[in-house]
């Protein structure tokens, strides 16, 4: 029978004992089971009382598309000449700006779901982050079903590139996702991150790259390239165009830095859950 030891003292004072817990529960049978159990009941469980289903993971896409084409063949938002036609060149950043984004609050999400069950059982915590990130990945490939028929509609090329479709659907999400492992202890402690996150995003977006192409100049142009979701979601779109990638290299030093940032998520969420979890009974 296997023993668990609990200590109130902080892991910090032993590194790498907590590195090596960090890693069995992470990694642990007990751990994979239950994050299956719960994806399959949050998969089951999307949408069932909607009248449209899972039709509502492609119409957020569809109407962002839609309304920022409108826009532009009205000459409303003139966005200059793109190297691909406008609609695929929204609709591909905006599928993949959505996958960021929903990763920064999957983690929050899928923690705070499970408020009642963390104050009440013991389990390896990481499982919450573990079944939030399958659930994340698992929607984007879906929601990629509908730009395939826009792919097709406009003829776009089919290359050697769009072989790295499955890396930046699951590189690009999982950047965000770190973001979210990051704000997920601050934002159980305090509800205000509720109102925060929604609201930087809409920022973030249009400081993106995303309807419009990098400019060369000027101050939005000096903003784009220092954005770090520039290099994800520009490489993301020219993958799924299959384009030759125009960021590759930022591309990689972006996904690279996020696994460091994942490391250190992870071990500030373990450390912080045990004073989340007493505030949350208090």
């Amino acid at each position: 029978m296997k023993i668990t030891v609990y200590s109130p003292e902080s892991g910090l004072k032993n590194p790498l004992q907590l590195l090596k817990d960090l890693v069995r529960d992470l990694f642990s049978p007990q751990t994979h089971e239950l994050a299956i159990a719960l994806f399959k009941r949050d998969i089951k469980g999307q949408y069932r009382m909607s009248f449209l289903g899972l039709l509502w993971m492609f119409v957020p896409v569809i109407v962002n598309t839609f309304i920022w084409v409108f826009l532009n063949k009205q000459n409303v938002l003139n966005v200059g000449t793109t190297t691909i036609p406008y609609p695929v060149y929204v609709f591909a950043g905006t599928l993949m700006w959505n996958a960021f984004t929903q990763g920064v609050s999957a983690p929050i999400q899928a923690v705070n779901k499970e408020r009642g069950m963390l104050t009440k059982l013991q389990f390896p915590r990481e499982a919450l982050l573990v079944t939030g990130l399958a659930k994340l990945l698992f929607d984007t490939f879906v929601q990629l079903v509908v730009f395939v028929p826009v792919f097709l509609w406009y003829h776009m090329p089919f290359t050697n590139w769009l072989l790295l479709i499955p890396v930046v659907l699951v590189a690009t999400p999982f950047c965000g996702y770190v973001i979210g492992v990051l704000l997920t202890p601050v934002a159980l402690l305090f509800e205000d991150m509720v109102y925060l996150i929604p609201f930087v995003v809409r920022f973030w977006f249009f400081l993106t790259p995303i309807i419009y192409p990098v400019p060369n100049s000027g101050l939005i142009g000096w903003i784009a390239r220092l954005n770090p979701a520039t290099p994800l979601i520009v490489t993301s779109r020219d993958v799924l165009a299959g384009q030759a990638p125009t960021m590759l290299p930022e591309y990689w030093i972006t996904v690279g830095a996020c696994v460091v940032l994942c490391f250190a998520g992870l071990i500030i969420y373990r450390l912080s859950m045990p004073i989340v979890i007493e505030r949350m009974s208090a």
